[in-house]
């Protein structure tokens, strides 16, 4: 996951003990938690959770894969589940 600092910078979380941190900053889990309540679009996913965030929005009917695309798709089977949405595996072909 990334996340937008209070300066702009859109930087990775890193989980902790505590929460979660960036290399100049830390939320706590409380703090992210109500900054997702309140401003979720400071939280954007990373390559390979975006797919997953983007069938969960808006279901994909089809989708076109690069060479690159394709190799990580192949790993994401876990995660739809974990997440609780359908796999779009079968509806994805490679470029």
């Amino acid at each position: 996951m990334f996340f937008t600092a209070e300066d702009g910078r859109r930087v990775p979380l890193l989980r902790d003990a505590s929460g979660f941190s960036w290399p100049h900053g830390h939320l706590r889990n409380e703090d992210a938690r109500r900054l997702l309540d309140e401003a979720p679009e400071r939280f954007t996913p990373d390559a390979l959770l975006r797919p997953v965030a983007q069938d969960l929005a808006l279901p994909t009917i089809a989708c076109v894969l690069g060479p690159g695309e394709l190799r990580y798709h192949a790993q994401l089977g876990p995660l739809y589940r974990w997440a609780g949405v359908p796999a779009r595996s079968r509806s994805c072909a490679h470029a």
